[in-house]
């Protein structure tokens, strides 16, 4: 990759982090992709998360990701068979899949029957990297991925006890490329919002969200230098090693949410729990959590983080005001935890 002051700050941090060995060249080869081909990062290529445990195994590594395994279908006919009304109300409705890759919908459709009032089209895909999940509905575009991200955004909005208007900044610990967060200040304009990462996922949301929100504000960690915070943002994109600096939001902004997605339950413990706790030192009003129940089986058993674990880790300051089932694949619960302080 061409060498610039902004590739060599996130090549530094990756070199410096105390990380093994594979999750690094997880980390550079992600980092490349970003840089050479961002225009396709979305069709496969980049790489969201691996556990920490996990040994170097090629074929554990390949079955560890955020999307569901991959098979061919009709499009169409799954559609149909869940009866989402939401996406055809008429039977003469096409849906035109454009993606090279299809992804089992199940993580997608299963909450679909529960949200059948609520117009989850209202979000077109950027169709930003080149998505392998694209498929097109009445002319427009859509993902899989999107879909199951404006399904979520709709469980907040349900859930959570402040006025939109009340929500000033959105703390997501683990957004990837920032997909979630993108439909959530499209959601909500007036939030701002932060987004805590590994280095190559930051580079990659810096670069998406500044293409994908190009009225808003988009500081990336690169761009925070000299240990303070921005004064404006839109959305600020930390890295691993800025975590503390969310400390010194005290007269700079109230997080009113907190938010992570299917990385807390890879991570062994000590890792999660020490993220929980800038959640409860921030008084963060309300806490959305999507995890596997049983926690991650790439994880030895005595570390994963589970439900008894979110729960106990949190139970001084918060209360678990709801919880359900997502959806179940593969013998394995995927669950929502809403933590509401007390």
């Amino acid at each position: 990759m061409q060498r610039n002051k902004t590739i060599d700050y996130y090549l530094d941090l990756i070199e410096k982090l105390d990380l093994p060995a594979y999750w690094k060249r997880t980390q550079y080869i992600n980092l490349f992709i970003i840089d050479k081909q961002f225009k396709t990062f979305r069709s496969g290529l980049f790489h969201s998360y691996t556990p920490l445990s996990l040994k170097r195994n090629r074929l554990l590594m390949k079955g560890i990701s955020f999307f569901c395994q991959r098979k061919n279908y009709t499009i169409a006919s799954k559609f149909y068979e869940f009866q989402i009304k939401a996406f055809s109300n008429q039977k003469k409705d096409q849906i035109d899949f454009t993606g090279k890759d299809p992804m089992i919908p199940q993580m997608v459709l299963a909450p679909l029957s529960a949200c059948q009032n609520i117009n989850l089209l209202d979000l077109c895909d950027s169709n930003i990297g080149s998505p392998c999940d694209l498929f097109r509905l009445n002319g427009k575009n859509y993902t899989y991925e999107l879909l199951e991200k404006r399904i979520r955004a709709q469980a907040i909005l349900d859930n959570m006890n402040l006025n939109r208007s009340e929500i000033d900044i959105i703390l997501e610990i683990g957004g990837s490329y920032g997909l979630q967060l993108e439909v959530l200040m499209k959601l909500l304009p007036n939030c701002r919002a932060i987004n805590i990462e590994t280095p190559s996922q930051a580079f990659a949301a810096y670069k998406y969200l500044t293409k994908a929100l190009p009225n808003k504000k988009i500081i990336g960690s690169h761009e925070v230098m000299d240990g303070e915070l921005p004064q404006e943002y839109d959305v600020l994109i930390l890295d691993i090693s800025k975590t503390h600096l969310i400390n010194k939001l005290n007269g700079e902004g109230k997080i009113s949410l907190g938010i992570n997605q299917r990385s807390f339950q890879e991570m062994e413990w000590d890792f999660t729990e020490s993220y929980l706790r800038n959640f409860t030192k921030l008084c963060i009003p309300e806490i959305f959590l999507w995890e596997m129940r049983e926690g991650h089986p790439a994880v030895p058993h005595a570390n994963r983080s589970t439900r008894e674990k979110y729960i106990k880790a949190l139970s001084k300051s918060y209360i678990i005001a709801k919880e359900y089932l997502e959806y179940s694949r593969g013998g394995k619960n995927y669950d929502l935890y809403n933590f509401k302080l007390k």
